[in-house]
């Protein structure tokens, strides 16, 4: 399996805000991955299958994504983690529902992300 220490990776991200995708991408390729970006479900899921890539970094709202929720169900070979900013347990939690592989440990929105 991938780590961010140990072997490059081909990584989509799908986040509908752009300064935090170009911030997690610009943080993920300093360990040598490749980036691909998509600001919405319908136009990453395209990118992944073309691309294939390794794992997926989604936006948490978007795990209510009727395509994303089937993706994640059907392709549990691929990760699929979530950043987020003020977000509600609730939220979490159907998110783990949906089929989220895990959430990250930090808070993504463009108040903290500097351009």
């Amino acid at each position: 399996m991938m780590s961010l220490h140990q072997e490059y990776g081909l990584i989509l991200v799908i986040h509908s805000d752009k300064l935090v995708q170009e911030w997690l991408a610009g943080v993920l390729e300093q360990f040598g991955h490749t980036i691909c970006l998509s600001d919405n479900v319908l136009d990453g899921l395209t990118s992944f299958a073309h691309e294939r890539q390794q794992l997926i970094i989604v936006e948490l709202g978007l795990m209510h994504d009727t395509p994303l929720v089937q993706f994640a169900h059907d392709t549990p070979e691929v990760p699929v983690i979530t950043v987020s900013s003020e977000v509600s347990m609730d939220e979490v939690l159907e998110g783990l529902k949906n089929g989220v592989s895990g959430i990250a440990g930090f808070v993504a929105d463009s108040s903290n992300v500097a351009s």
